[in-house]
């Protein structure tokens, strides 16, 4: 079988080991103090970011020496840049030099162990795997459980979280599939309801259906869905400024709606866009933000050149675009409709 979280660590231990011989180099640079130049002070630092953001892989993967393995960050530390390094002392420098090659060591060591036990995890089936380390665990509860009633509960309650949590995790079978069939697609769905109103309700939408927009009457707001536009129209309609930049992004996602709210007189256009995950969704938001910010003051709340205001926020991975000409309703629509902050 294959661990995800075992390869994970094997790929961020091998890119760790890459970053921290090139940390070596540029070390040797700055105890020489002859070849320093900003491009190579820039890579230096980049570097030294490289290494702390891998190090929890390394630090997860160790079984043992854990204060070498801690020794990584705290060489990066002390060297804050390559200027700094040639100012150290003989004796931090040696010292350095020690710690440096102890964690390298350290670190190629742990990179043996994850390739061996992935090899090993090769020849196990998935079920296998999981079956024995949950039949490791149950064991040792067996013999509480017969003479404590609040130890059966807990065994059945271990139960029901290894049924929704634990076959998922441990790769048994992915609950998702259950949508791409017919007769257990309204269950998925149903439960994935449930789920988010009661459990999480952070998770992502699959589909648009599901944000339910047309389920709760709020008074003074009519709402109605058009096709007048479709998504390639509105986009290049109004997102396609080049420097704006999020064309091809609002193009590839998932799922788009047009959709119409008015209040009194007045209407409010929503273009929703429904991306893969929420970091897709704030990653649009983002660009909107940053171009609003680049444009002169007087275009700032008429950034697309008509009489209209703009309000954009995320819900989750899905992205909104309130447009209308009064900003009062557009945040009654954020608010009372999306029930966004």
């Amino acid at each position: 079988m294959i661990d995800l979280k075992v390869e994970k660590q094997l790929e961020d231990c091998r890119s760790l080991a890459a970053a921290w011989r090139k940390f070596h180099d540029f070390f040797a640079i700055g105890v020489k103090g002859t070849d320093v130049t900003p491009d190579k002070e820039a890579t230096f630092l980049e570097n030294k970011s490289n290494i702390a953001m891998l190090h929890d892989a390394f630090m997860e993967a160790l079984t043992h020496d854990q204060n070498i393995g801690q020794n990584v960050l705290s060489i990066v530390a002390r060297c804050i840049t390559l200027r700094h390094i040639n100012k150290l002392s003989i004796a931090e420098i040696k010292k350095i030099e020690i710690e440096w090659h102890e964690s390298y060591l350290l670190l190629n060591e742990t990179i043996g162990y994850l390739e061996e036990k992935k090899d090993k995890l090769a020849t196990v089936s998935g079920f296998q795997y999981a079956m024995s380390g949950f039949q490791k665990k149950l064991v040792t509860f067996a013999v509480a459980a017969v003479k404590s009633i609040y130890m059966r509960l807990v065994l059945i309650a271990i139960g029901v979280l290894f049924v929704i949590w634990g076959i998922p995790a441990f790769g048994i079978y992915d609950y998702h599939n259950l949508k791409n069939y017919k007769y257990t697609k309204k269950l998925y769905y149903s439960f994935q309801d449930f789920y988010r109103q009661h459990i999480n309700s952070n998770i992502p939408w699959d589909r648009l259906e599901d944000f339910k927009l047309d389920e709760v009457e709020i008074p003074g707001i009519a709402r109605g869905t058009t096709g007048e536009y479709t998504r390639k129209e509105i986009v290049d309609m109004i997102y396609s400024d080049p420097l704006l930049n999020i064309r091809n992004d609002l193009m590839s996602s998932n799922e788009f709606e047009f959709r119409i709210f008015r209040i009194r007189n007045e209407s409010i256009q929503a273009h929703i866009f429904l991306f893969q995950m929420s970091g897709d969704a704030e990653n649009v938001l983002a660009k909107y933000q940053k171009w609003i910010g680049l444009l002169p003051p007087e275009a700032k709340n008429d950034p697309t050149g008509t009489p209209y205001l703009t309000t954009v926020f995320c819900k989750i991975n899905i992205l909104v675009f309130l447009r209308s000409s009064n900003k009062d309703s557009q945040q009654r629509i954020k608010s009372e409709v999306f029930k966004a902050l």
